[in-house]
């Protein structure tokens, strides 16, 4: 770890890796192990967090305090105005003629900022604009812990396992090895897509490429019209889209 990294800079990386692993929350050494800092550093920085309401103690780990609650509930979103963000998108549903749906990383979540339908008679609805999904939630979801380190990826995965979305149309081993699957998707295509996680529903996304905040895009259909060949006729399309929304985003900063 660089020595001139600030205090509070490795403080928003600990409250970042402890955010990420939420409910279960982060223990001193998975908290060294993800960020590089040593267990001393760590076990310091926690405790001054924790004396000012940021952390809390639950048991072994640690989980966000009373302060970190009221300040997410007071935060602004980051990009409350999409509407420059709706173009590429409905573009790509015109293209598809599916539903597509930009996503953003917000407080450890996969927020769903906007939609933007094609011309398919069949549509699903499995998720509102302004819902907050865990990663391992949906596809979206997945392309975004796809950036993230190791170590989160794995409590994202163990979260899911251990208490597994009401809608899941799959065992939680299925679902949680579907989901490393599609990880291993992200790394070696740059995008990823499946179905079965919602019985007749399948679904693609790949992440826009840019800095924090990370955004995805992902699209949603009948599983009997978006199977794997639809999917991989696509997925170019779905990466365009991505490549435009970069400098869209950088506007709407």
């Amino acid at each position: 770890m660089d020595k001139a990294v600030g205090v509070l800079e490795r403080s928003r990386m600990i409250v970042q890796e402890v955010l990420a692993s939420l409910p279960t929350g982060m223990s001193v050494a998975g908290c060294a192990a993800a960020t590089g800092l040593p267990r001393t550093t760590v076990h310091r920085l926690v405790t001054d967090l924790e004396s000012v309401g940021i952390l809390a103690r639950s048991g072994k780990v640690w989980v966000l305090g009373p302060g970190a609650r009221t300040l997410a509930a007071h935060a602004p979103m980051e990009f409350p105005d999409v509407s420059r963000l709706r173009r590429p998108a409905q573009q790509l549903a015109d293209v598809s003629s599916f539903s597509v749906y930009v996503t953003v990383m917000s407080f450890g979540r996969c927020y769903y900022l906007l939609r933007a339908d094609g011309d398919t008679p069949i549509r699903i609805f499995n998720v509102e604009v302004g819902e907050y999904k865990r990663f391992g939630e949906s596809f979206a979801g997945v392309a975004l812990l796809s950036t993230l380190s190791r170590t989160r990826q794995d409590n994202e995965i163990a979260t899911i396992y251990a208490s597994p979305p009401p809608f899941l149309d799959a065992t939680p081993e299925q679902h949680t090895a579907s989901i490393r699957d599609l990880l291993g998707q992200m790394d070696s295509a740059g995008w990823c897509g499946g179905s079965g996680w919602v019985h007749g529903v399948a679904g693609m996304a790949c992440v826009v490429p840019g800095p924090e905040p990370r955004f995805a895009v992902t699209i949603s259909g009948v599983e009997s019209l978006l199977d794997d060949a639809k999917r991989s006729a696509l997925a170019p399309a779905m990466l365009e889209c991505a490549e435009q929304l970069v400098d869209v985003i950088g506007l709407v900063r």
